[in-house]
C-alpha cells in the first residue's frame, strides 16, 4: 500500500535567523528584532515527505478597499470600481506554522503557498492589526 517496509528515521532540520522590526516597550521608534528558529521533520513510514512549515516575518498588512460608484458609468456602460490600498504596520509579528500532510503533500503545498495571504485578508486579523 501506502507505506514503506521500514520507516525513514533520518531527521531533516532547518535553522534560520528571521529578522524583523519591533516597537520598543516605550512605543517610540523601532528597533531590530531577530528570531532564531528551527524546524525538524522525519518522513516516517510514508514514501515521501508530506509535512511543511512556514516561518515569516509579517511587518505590515495591505488592505484593498473597492468603491463602486453606482451613479457613474464609463463609455462602455460599465460602472467603474475605484480601489484604495492601505498599509497597516504590525511590527513584532512572525508567522510560524507546521503543516502535517496527512497522507498527501498536495494540500500542504497549497496551504504553504497561500496561508499568509489568506490569513492577512481575514476580517478578524485585519481588526487585530488596526
Amino acid at each position: 500500500g501506502n507505506a514503506l517496509d521500514r520507516p525513514v528515521t533520518e531527521k531533516t532540520t532547518r535553522r534560520s535567523l528571521q529578522t524583523g522590526r519591533s516597537l520598543p516597550l516605550d512605543g517610540t521608534g523601532s528597533s531590530n528584532r531577530n528570531i532564531v528558529w528551527g524546524a525538524s521533520m522525519v518522513q516516517g513510514w510514508r514514501p515521501y515527505m508530506e509535512d511543511r512549515f512556514l516561518c515569516e516575518c509579517i511587518e505590515s498588512v495591505s488592505v484593498v478597499d473597492g468603491n463602486d460608484d453606482s451613479n457613474v458609468n464609463d463609455d462602455d456602460g460599465v460602472k467603474p470600481t475605484t480601489t484604495t490600498t492601505t498599509t497597516i504596520p504590525i511590527p513584532s509579528h512572525h508567522l510560524m506554522c507546521i503543516m502535517d500532510g496527512h497522507g498527501g503533500a498536495e494540500a500542504v503545498d497549497i496551504v504553504q503557498e497561500h496561508f499568509r495571504r489568506v490569513l492577512c485578508q481575514q476580517p478578524s486579523f485585519l481588526a487585530y492589526a488596526r
